[in-house]
């Protein structure tokens, strides 16, 4: 796995995180545009950021608690997975005005949204997990996992965050369908979310 990563901030690349032995090191090209900085913290400058861990912007990239676990233990064999080596791995997912170069494409195959609001399968989350893991940038211990739903009416495809729950996180997805439920009865904007039939997984 390469050693460094390049960082793109508006489209245009501004930098390069490079990892060593010891340290992350993080360097704006040169001309940088003052406006392409990566935090308030971190300015446009010519001397290097240097860190003994990943920079606190690019860490928050990284998956937390239990796709983090599935993540290391799925990919361990194959690369590093590391703070580095993961967020190398995520790199063409990641969305935002701090994105990553990557030269590979996710492909994915989409699912149907009735497929998860109508599961039959006692193991969908764990599927969902292998189909969608490396398109899952999401912070957060709770399980969850960013799945591309295909509409049927319209063949568009769209983003989702599913979230399940287990032993460790009781009626998760019931407790937020509910919280969901009540702003939107209170008269304030929500997106489009939804309860599976059989309360295990809370889509929006």
């Amino acid at each position: 796995m390469n050693n460094n990563l390049g960082v793109i901030v508006g489209g245009r690349e501004a930098g390069k995180i490079v990892k060593s032995q010891s340290e992350f090191v993080f360097n704006y090209l040169p001309h940088c545009k003052a406006e392409q900085f990566v935090s308030l913290t971190m300015p446009v400058r010519d001397k290097s950021y240097v860190n003994p861990e990943l920079h606190p912007i690019f860490e928050m990239h990284l998956p937390e608690g239990y796709l983090l676990s599935i993540m290391k233990k799925h990919f361990a064999k194959i690369t590093d997975t590391d703070d580095f080596g993961l967020l190398t791995l995520l790199s063409a997912s990641i969305r935002g005005r701090v994105q990553y170069e990557s030269k590979e494409a996710l492909s994915l195959v989409p699912l149907h949204l009735e497929d998860v609001l109508h599961p039959s399968n006692p193991k969908l989350f764990d599927e969902l997990v292998q189909r969608f893991a490396l398109n899952s940038p999401l912070s957060g211990i709770q399980p969850k996992v960013l799945a591309r739903i295909e509409n049927k009416a319209t063949l568009t495809l769209e983003d989702y965050i599913i979230k399940t729950w287990g032993n460790d996180y009781p009626e998760l997805a019931l407790n937020e369908y509910l919280c969901m439920q009540s702003v939107k009865n209170a008269g304030i904007a929500v997106p489009e979310f939804y309860l599976s039939d059989d309360d295990q997984f809370f889509i929006i």
